[in-house]
C-alpha cells in the first residue's frame, strides 16, 4: 500500500521583505538551484545543516506545509532564506544508513514575481550508499476513473503498527495532473499504501471529510515497482451515533451524526414524523396526548451502517414559535406519445392526508377535467410524497390539442399533520415521441462466479438507470445526449458491491468504467438511435 509523507512542522525564521524593483520586462524564469551542501545523491552526510544556492534572490512560501521530508522526522525543522541562499537545519539524530529525499514543491519562489522553483529535490544518504528502490504508478476515482492533483500517495513499514489513522507515514509524495506518482529512494522491504486527500495538512486520514484510497495487500519491494494503480473516493464510514434529542419550537427533533437513509422506531404510541431536510435528524410532530413518551430508535446510513439502538423520551415543550409553513410541489415526467402514459409525483414537506378526493385532475381543455383517483395514488412510508400513474391513451387522438393541457392539485387536496391545507398548484405536460429519443444496447460476458450492475450514467457521473446481472437489455427512450456506462463488479457473487474496508484493508470490489475503441469513454446518442450493443466483458480477469 502506498504511504502519505509526513509533512514536518518548519520553525519559520522571517527575514527582511525584499520589493520587486519597478520598470523593466516581467521575470518569468523560476529559480534554479547551483550549489548545495550536501550535493544531490551524496553519501555519508554526518551533519544536520543543508545549505541551497539559486541562480537569484529567494523567499520562502509556507515551507511547513510545503517541504516534505522521507522518511518521517522526529523534531522541528528551520529554515530560513537570506539573499540567494536557504539554510536548513534537520533534527538532530538522523539514522544511520538511511537515505533522505526532501521535496520543496512550491515552497521556494524568487523575490521579484514569485516564481517558484520547479522539481526542488534534494537527496542524500547518511550511509555508504543510497537507496535506489521507487514505487510508481497512479490515483484514479474509483467511480469515476478521473485522476486528481495534490493527493498524498503515502508508504508505512509493514511490520510497524502504525497506520494512516494515527501518524504520518514513514514516505510520501504528491499526485501530479495526470494522478500519477512516484515514491524514490525508499529502502528494499514491505510497505502498506495509502492514498489521503490532506485537507488540513496533518497526514492522517480524517475519515469524516477526508478521500481516501489504499492497497489492500503488502507490497513486497525487491527492488522496483510501477504501474501501481490505487482507488480513492470519499466514504464516511463512522457509525451513526446520536447527537441530541430535543425540543425545537413546535417539534421534536432526534440528531444523528451523520445522513440518514432509513430508521426504525419501536413504540407503543402512534407517532408522526419524517426525515427533515437537512438529512441527519428525525423530526416528530406533536401528536400526543400525555406529556411524553418513551421510544427506542435505531437508523442506517446510505452505505448500510447501523448505529445501535437509542432510547428516547419524547417530550414537546411550549413554545411561542410558529409551525413550519406548508407547501407541496408538483411534477410530471414527459409524455410519450405513442404511450399517452402521465407518471407524476406531488411532494410535501410535512406529513400529509388526502382531504379532497376529486381535486387532483387534469385539464385536458376548457371543458373536460379528467379525476385521478385517489386508488391511483401511492403512499411513500413516511406520508410525504405521492407518485401516480394515468393512462391517456382513451382521451388523446390525433385531433387532441396537446399544446395547454395541465396537471392541477387544486386548493385543500392535502392536509398536513398540523392541519394545514394545501394550495392549488398545477404544471403543464410535455409530449415527446420515441423517434425524438434513442437507445442504448449492452451486452455482458460474466460467469457464473461473477456478479455485476451495469448503470446508466450522464456526463455529470449522475445515474439515471442500472440493471444488474441481466447479460443482453438496452437502456431505452432515452433523451439526446451524452451518456456514460459504468459496471460495478460483485466478484463474489454476495449479491452487492463492496465498497471496500479501509480499517481491515479490503479494497472496493472492482469498477469498469465503459471505453470504446478510440479509448473515449462518452457514447453520444442521438434522436431515434440506437448504439450498440456495447460488449463488456467480465468472463476473465478484471482489468480496473
Amino acid at each position: 500500500m502506498y504511504r502519505s509523507i509526513f509533512i514536518l512542522s518548519l520553525i519559520i525564521q522571517g527575514c527582511a521583505s525584499v520589493t520587486s524593483p519597478g520598470g523593466g520586462p516581467k521575470d518569468e524564469i523560476a529559480p534554479v538551484l547551483i550549489y548545495s551542501d550536501p550535493p544531490d545523491q551524496s553519501v555519508n552526510f554526518k551533519g544536520n545543516n543543508i545549505i541551497l544556492e539559486f541562480s537569484e534572490r529567494v523567499n520562502l512560501n509556507n515551507i511547513s506545509d510545503q517541504l516534505m521530508i522521507t522518511p518521517r522526522l522526529e523534531g522541528d525543522v528551520e529554515a530560513t532564506a537570506k539573499k540567494n541562499r536557504v539554510f536548513i537545519t534537520l533534527p538532530e539524530g538522523l539514522s544511520d544508513s538511511t537515505t533522505y529525499t526532501l521535496m520543496f514543491r512550491e515552497s521556494i519562489r524568487d523575490i521579484t514575481e514569485n516564481n517558484p522553483a520547479e522539481n526542488l529535490k534534494l537527496a542524500f544518504s547518511t550511509g555508504p550508499s543510497l537507496d535506489s528502490a521507487f514505487i510508481e504508478g497512479a490515483v484514479l476515482h474509483l467511480l469515476t476513473r478521473k485522476p486528481s492533483k495534490d493527493l498524498l500517495v503515502g508508504a508505512y513499514f509493514a511490520e510497524d503498527t502504525f497506520d494512516i489513522f494515527n501518524r504520518a507515514p514513514d514516505y510520501l509524495t504528491l499526485t501530479d495532473e495526470e494522478g500519477n506518482f512516484l515514491l524514490s529512494n525508499l529502502k528494499r522491504g514491505k510497505y502498506r499504501l495509502y492514498v489521503l486527500a490532506d485537507k488540513n495538512k496533518n497526514s492522517i486520514l480524517d475519515i469524516q471529510n477526508e478521500a481516501y484510497g489504499f492497497v489492500g495487500d503488502e507490497i513486497a519491494l525487491d527492488s522496483s515497482l510501477t504501474e501501481i494503480e490505487i482507488p480513492f473516493f470519499a466514504k464516511d464510514l463512522r457509525q451513526p451515533t446520536l447527537q441530541t434529542a430535543r425540543s425545537s419550537g413546535k417539534y421534536f427533533l432526534v440528531k444523528y451524526n451523520k445522513s440518514i437513509m432509513a430508521y426504525e422506531i419501536i413504540s407503543k404510541d402512534s407517532l408522526i414524523h419524517k426525515i427533515d431536510d437537512d438529512n441527519q435528524s428525525i423530526k416528530f410532530y406533536n401528536n400526543l396526548l400525555k406529556d411524553s413518551t418513551q421510544l427506542m430508535l435505531k437508523v442506517t446510513d446510505s452505505l448500510g451502517i447501523q448505529s445501535q439502538q437509542d432510547t428516547v423520551w419524547l417530550k414537546f415543550n411550549e413554545s411561542p414559535r410558529r409551525p413550519d409553513t406548508y407547501s407541496i410541489a408538483i411534477k410530471a415526467a414527459p409524455i410519450f406519445k405513442e404511450k399517452n402514459e402521465l407518471k407524476g409525483e406531488i411532494n410535501m414537506n410535512k406529513p400529509s392526508l388526502l382531504l379532497k378526493k376529486d381535486s387532483l385532475y387534469i385539464q385536458l381543455d376548457s371543458t373536460t377535467q379528467l379525476l385521478i383517483s385517489d386508488t391511483l395514488m401511492r403512499w411513500n412510508k413516511y406520508r410525504t410524497q405521492v407518485t401516480f400513474h394515468f393512462d391517456l391513451s382513451d382521451y388523446i387522438d390525433d385531433s387532441t390539442d396537446i399544446s395547454d393541457v395541465q396537471l392541477f392539485a387544486a386548493d385543500q387536496l392535502f392536509r398536513s399533520v398540523e392541519n394545514d391545507s394545501s394550495e392549488n398548484k398545477s404544471t403543464r405536460l410535455q409530449w415527446t415521441s420515441t423517434e425524438e429519443r434513442g437507445s442504448i444496447e449492452v451486452e455482458v460476458f460474466a460467469t457464473d462466479s461473477i456478479g455485476f450492475t451495469v448503470q446508466l450514467l450522464d456526463n455529470q457521473f449522475k445515474v439515471l438507470d442500472q440493471r444488474k446481472n441481466e447479460s443482453k437489455f438496452s437502456f431505452v427512450l432515452l433523451s439526446p445526449g451524452t451518456y456514460l456506462l459504468r459496471t460495478l463488479v460483485d466478484a463474489d457473487n454476495d449479491g452487492e458491491w463492496f465498497s471496500g474496508d479501509v480499517y481491515n484493508r479490503i479494497e472496493p470490489e472492482p469498477v469498469l468504467l465503459y471505453k470504446k475503441s478510440d479509448g473515449e469513454n462518452s457514447l453520444g446518442l442521438k434522436a431515434n438511435w440506437i448504439l450498440g450493443p456495447h460488449e463488456i466483458y467480465l468472463d476473465k480477469p478484471v482489468n480496473k
